[in-house]
């Protein structure tokens, strides 16, 4: 379960969703992915923190072209 005290979610946890969804990615776009997602947190764990900025990220990309 996320700690959303920390802003962080086990690795278990994550992956199990990102399956869910049938994410699909190239192995090195998805090694990127999860190096982001693993900065500033502790080992087996992801930041919550930096999807939110790529969500963010996204989201100023999509609207400014409509």
């Amino acid at each position: 379960m996320p700690n959303w005290q920390t802003n962080l979610i086990g690795y278990a946890a994550f992956t199990a969703i990102f399956k869910q969804f049938n994410i699909h990615m190239t192995l090195d776009d998805q090694k990127d992915f999860l190096d982001f997602l693993s900065l500033g947190a502790t080992k087996n764990h992801f930041n919550l923190e930096n999807l939110a900025k790529i969500f963010d990220i996204l989201a100023k990309i999509t609207y400014k072209t409509q």
